[in-house]
């Protein structure tokens, strides 16, 4: 135990919050002690005492557990390019996410994954191919109140 006072009159020593906490009486505020003087410690300048640097004790080792199998979705249908209206719904570090993504957005159309190769990483983009005759601004609005307000526009009708 380390003495840290006494800074409040009529007590014998303090200790610091984490020192009552695992003592069991930080909530009392206060507790009633018995103190044992052992006697001073040796002098540190040619006794032969040995100070060891804290050791925090070892973390148990992680356990693993193995992920459920993963089965990707059904691969997205890609449309020859027609001069039909495409926006880009968004781009994904994990094609998996950008499977997900395709997977909710096929009602809105044709949708593809494209991979784009920007600073040495590879980023899924999800682009969804209106119907015939639908603007790319209507489809970009569908595809915002879907939950994809970045969507971007990369040819119209």
């Amino acid at each position: 135990m380390n003495d840290r006072g006494p800074f409040v009159r009529g007590r014998i020593l303090d200790l610091s919050r984490e020192g009552a906490k695992e003592l069991g009486f930080y909530m009392k505020g206060s507790a009633r002690v018995r103190v044992r003087y052992v006697g001073p410690a040796p002098a540190l300048g040619g006794g032969s005492l040995e100070i060891a640097a804290y050791q925090p004790p070892t973390p148990p080792p992680p356990t693993y557990v193995a992920p459920a199998a993963y089965e990707p979705p059904p691969a997205p249908v890609l449309a020859p390019a027609t001069g039909q209206a495409r926006v880009q719904a968004a781009a994904f570090g994990e094609r998996a996410h950008a499977e997900a993504a395709a997977a909710a957005l096929g009602a809105l159309g044709v949708v593809q994954i494209e991979p784009l190769e920007r600073g040495g990483a590879t980023l899924w983009r999800v682009i969804v191919q209106g119907p015939p005759g639908e603007d790319a601004r209507s489809l970009a609005a569908a595809l915002a109140s879907s939950g994809y307000s970045g969507a971007k526009i990369l040819s119209r009708e």
